[in-house]
């Protein structure tokens, strides 16, 4: 089996350093339009939905693939099934992002 190129560390990284920074962009737009605490509601609602709904939607896509059935045919919450789920996604994918995101809204 050969190493893929997406099992990187710096590649593993990426979301949960885009969560960081998007954050940070919506606490900014947040404290400009309304106060610091709507500021951190936005940006973490923002963030941590975005990536939740990614996540279960390639989750969909996995138990698609692995039961070879269409969309139409897939049970309603295919999306939060554990079989479709790996370590992978769930650790860097779904769990540093919501860990990242929520922190420095604690934190700023």
């Amino acid at each position: 089996m050969t190493a893929s190129k997406f099992n990187t560390p710096l590649y593993n990284a990426i979301h949960p350093v885009a969560a960081g920074l998007v954050t940070a962009l919506g606490w900014v737009i947040g404290v400009y339009f309304c106060n610091q605490l709507a500021g951190k509601v936005i940006a973490s609602v923002a963030v941590n939905g975005y990536f939740i709904g990614r996540e279960i939607a390639q989750a969909e896509d996995r138990y698609m693939a692995a039961h070879k059935i269409m969309r139409s045919e897939m049970p309603w919450n295919a999306g939060v099934l554990p079989e479709s789920w790996d370590s992978h996604s769930f650790i860097w994918n779904l769990t540093a992002p919501i860990l990242v995101s929520v922190t420095e809204c604690l934190y700023l």
